[in-house]
């Protein structure tokens, strides 16, 4: 399989938590959703770890900091 790699930040505050991650491209975010590995993780994920989880894939139009 193909390795992609991706920036993530997760941050977790009680039971909620919020992750993020950055990815090249579009086709490297449904290479990862159909490796095994991840296929495993995820089942995981949903039997013992998240009552709910929701997914949103964005685009960064613009993005700005300061120093």
């Amino acid at each position: 399989f193909r390795r992609v790699l991706f920036r993530s930040i997760s941050v977790t505050e009680g039971e909620q938590e919020i992750a993020l991650s950055y990815w090249p491209d579009e086709a490297s975010i449904k290479a990862w959703k159909e490796q095994a590995e991840h296929r495993v993780a995820q089942q995981l994920g949903k039997q013992g770890w998240y009552k709910h989880y929701k997914v949103e894939v964005v685009k960064i139009l613009r993005s700005y900091s300061g120093n």
